[in-house]
């Protein structure tokens, strides 16, 4: 589901030592080399739900402001010195209409594709997934078209409190094809779906029967594509939130997830790692995250403390190590709030320098031999991903400098280290 994060990232005034102090926050040893946060141009005024590297740009996708004109946007790109916000070329309207959001992007046949919930670009119909080769926008085999409802139940009578026209999700490159996961049921030319799909460049085809839910998050590991969300049934069989897709069948991984649901897949260190809200794998009780080599489960430390509206979100390998940003407080035996960087032995806050502090704002923070530290993140962490050798996190925040860096910072490795 769409993700509207109202969050302040917050950051390390200086290197953090070895044990915190009354706060209780346990901070990993100080020997880590420095990092420090950098703001990429003024940031993002609004949520940035998605980011890809297409072009030798930076995109990033949500819904946000340009202060500049006033005007609404769900798609700009970085090009490492400025901000372009992507305007319709036949009206100048805003990218994409209908009050819609973006919530995922794919490079897939040298273009950028687009998915959310939306109507249209311009003057087109494009029904919640179009496409962008660096010039113009294009259909995409006329969408994909469905409906939701939100519905609280109030005993046995249930109200609708909002429909939209469907939406799409995620999306992922597999043997060639575009896999496409959402909510909707038919293209634009009634061809019957069922919250999946696949693009060939030409034309629209099921996969299987579909899925009985959202499915959140899909990767290609070892031949196969996994898929991970709220579902429990894919091609008519029972799924506990996660399966593997071999081009013709689903089978099961392992035991799946319980008491929860996926959100997130990334591949560190020959291992599938899956992050979501869940709390069980099997019979083991694994909060947040686990790690599946192709034949079993393994908790990764003692996984993240995740509340009831908690989970890990995004996962990214960097620097030889795995980060994982979200909203939890701590990530195995360390503070670290919502995100983190596991390093195949143990998990380790960030810390980094250089930020102005604001006493309105409740900060994660420690006293560490006399001097204030900050370790993590005060909110959630949407999207992470790796550009012109610097790595990118964004969400929904702002550095406190001058609001300088809102919603989208460079997380970049420094040259000095502490011993």
């Amino acid at each position: 589901m769409i993700r509207f994060l109202s969050i302040f990232i917050i950051f390390a005034l200086t290197a953090c030592g070895q044990t915190s102090g009354s706060t209780g926050i346990n901070i990993s040893p100080a020997n880590d080399t420095l990092q420090n946060y950098i703001s990429v141009g003024n940031g993002i005024n609004g949520t940035i739900e998605a980011m890809a590297v297409y072009d030798d740009k930076l995109y990033v996708a949500g819904k946000f402001n340009n202060s500049d004109d006033g005007q609404d946007y769900t798609v700009a790109y970085w090009d490492g010195k400025t901000w372009v916000y992507l305007r319709n070329a036949i009206n100048g309207a805003r990218t994409l209409h209908s009050d819609g959001t973006v919530m995922s992007l794919a490079v897939y046949n040298n273009e950028l594709y687009v998915g959310g919930c939306f109507a249209k670009v311009g003057d087109q119909s494009v029904y919640n997934i179009t496409k962008w080769n660096g010039k113009a926008w294009s259909n995409v085999g006329g969408g994909l078209k469905g409906y939701f409802a939100a519905a609280t139940e109030f005993g046995n009578h249930k109200k609708v409190l909002r429909y939209t026209d469907g939406f799409v999700n995620y999306m992922a490159v597999y043997n060639n094809e575009l896999y496409v996961s959402g909510c909707f049921d038919s293209t634009s030319d009634n061809i019957r779906l069922h919250n999946f799909a696949k693009w060939d460049k030409k034309k629209w085809t099921p996969v299987g029967k579909g899925a009985n839910d959202n499915i959140r998050a899909l990767l290609e590991y070892k031949n196969e594509l996994y898929a991970g969300g709220e579902f429990d049934t894919l091609d008519g069989k029972r799924f506990k939130h996660i399966a593997k897709w071999n081009g013709s069948k689903w089978t099961s991984v392992g035991d799946g997830v319980d008491w929860g649901d996926v959100r997130c897949l990334s591949v560190y260190d020959n291992d599938l790692y899956v992050g979501g809200c869940f709390k069980r794998v099997g019979d083991s009780t694994i909060l947040g995250i686990a790690k599946w080599d192709g034949n079993k489960w393994a908790s990764v430390s003692k996984g993240m403390s995740i509340s009831q509206y908690g989970s890990v979100g995004s996962l990214e390998v960097y620097n030889n190590e795995l980060y994982a940003g979200g909203l939890f407080d701590s990530a195995g035996y360390v503070s670290a709030r919502n995100i983190a960087i596991w390093n195949k032995r143990e998990w380790r806050p960030l810390k980094a320098s250089e930020v102005i502090a604001s006493d309105t704002i409740t900060l994660s923070s420690a006293n560490v031999n006399g001097k204030l530290c900050y370790v993590g993140v005060s909110g959630g962490v949407n999207a992470l991903v790796k550009y012109k050798n610097n790595f990118y996190i964004a969400g929904t925040f702002y550095t406190l400098q001058s609001h300088h860096g809102m919603n989208i910072v460079i997380w970049k490795k420094g040259i000095t280290s502490h011993n």
